[in-house]
């Protein structure tokens, strides 16, 4: 079998359940060709019972831990990950549903490097979600790019669109890796052991894990079109990170910091780069770059190979601004390793307004500042959001 997909759960029966159905329908995949596995973090809402509809629907498989106070959510992906058995392990979580190409967009870059870590992106929606809307597609309808509400797009697009969309000449790619859209070859997970166990609190486990699969030389790779949705229903931790969850954050990022101090350690603040992250700009292009227009579909290797060839003599960055499709530029240009002749990718049909959207960002980031201050003069003190707004 290629894939499993793994999905933790606690108490999120109606979530999962929308999540599930999005995993019925693989566009080129039928039922046995990949696994569902459900791993239950000892939840408490009859969850066995309201999956019973989707056994005849996908092949799926419920496994259980009992709850105790090591409880976490990287205990439950390791649990997960390993009582499945396919060759590719496909991580999301229980408020995620998937495109029916998902596991195409995975083929693409696996079929290319069967040792990438791909990750994708999140778009945030909030309300209008239904069963129904999933099975007949119709809930995808309005998720088309270009997009005029980049309200819903997570702050990594803001990440991607100022830097780049190839993942080797992002600065640490690894801190944008998260677990609600990651996959890669289970020899990755055996050979790390898988996420950290030891950080039970909210966030930054899957980053950790994301570092140490660096550190063991796994290369991160950015599918812009590896896109799932959010069943958003609170607060946007992706922009700002919520009270409720700050001070485990925070204990979480010395635990980080502990364990890996040289990881970050070319940042004056580490703890600021990974509370607020960085603040972001339009991409600059500066003397002596190549920037060059791509209008063509379906690059083959052997044409993006002779393409670099003709160019590369050239001093400075390569810039490349793709206008097609589907050129599969994305997939050669992070499998072209020549470091010392780094390509600058942006997929026009994914890059967004980046002043725009740190507009968006910084405004959201300042009404998150007001609650902090209301909440105070309430009496509620948080030593988290104080981080924030520092």
């Amino acid at each position: 079998m290629k894939y499993s997909f793994v999905i933790p759960t606690y108490n999120n029966r109606d979530n999962l359940r929308n999540s599930l159905q999005s995993l019925v329908v693989q566009r080129g995949y039928s039922k046995d060709l990949y696994e569902v596995v459900v791993a239950d973090d000892g939840s408490t809402d009859d969850l066995p019972a309201s999956l019973d509809d989707f056994q005849e629907l996908l092949n799926l498989r419920l496994v259980r831990m009992e709850r105790d106070e090591k409880s976490c959510r990287s205990r439950a992906r390791n649990f997960g990950w390993k009582n499945s058995c396919g060759d590719f392990v496909v991580f999301i979580d229980s408020d995620i549903i998937v495109k029916d190409d998902h596991l195409q967009q995975l083929d693409r870059y696996f079929d290319a490097n069967d040792d990438c870590v791909v990750i994708g992106n999140r778009i945030h929606k909030r309300s209008g979600i239904s069963r129904e809307t999933i099975a007949d597609g119709t809930l995808f309808d309005a998720f088309k790019f270009p997009m005029e509400d980049i309200s819903s797009l997570d702050y990594r697009y803001l990440t991607f669109s100022a830097q780049s969309f190839n993942a080797r000449v992002v600065p640490d790619p690894w801190l944008h890796a998260y677990s609600c859209n990651i996959a890669m070859s289970r020899k990755w997970l055996r050979k790390t052991g898988g996420f950290n166990e030891k950080m039970l609190n909210w966030g930054l486990e899957d980053v950790e894990f994301a570092y140490r699969l660096c550190q063991a030389h796994a290369d991160i790779h950015i599918n812009p079109y590896l896109e799932v949705l959010h069943q958003n229903l609170g607060h946007r931790d992706d922009i700002s990170i919520s009270r409720a969850r700050m001070d485990g954050y925070l204990k979480n990022i010395d635990y980080f910091l502990c364990l890996h101090p040289s990881a970050l350690a070319h940042y004056p603040d580490p703890v600021h780069v990974l509370v607020k992250g960085h603040d972001y700009a339009e991409f600059a292009i500066v003397e002596n770059d190549i920037c060059i227009d791509n209008f063509k579909n379906e690059f083959s290797v052997d044409e993006f190979a002779l393409f670099i060839m003709k160019i590369r003599e050239n001093i400075g960055r390569l810039i490349l601004f793709d206008h097609a499709d589907s050129s599969g530029l994305d997939v050669h240009v992070q499998n072209f390793k020549d470091p010392s002749y780094p390509i600058y990718y942006f997929p026009l049909n994914r890059k967004i307004d980046v002043a725009r959207m740190k507009s968006h960002v910084d405004a959201a980031r300042r009404r998150d500042a007001v609650d902090y201050r209301a909440g105070l003069a309430a009496g509620h003190e948080n030593r988290g959001m104080a981080v924030l707004n520092n």
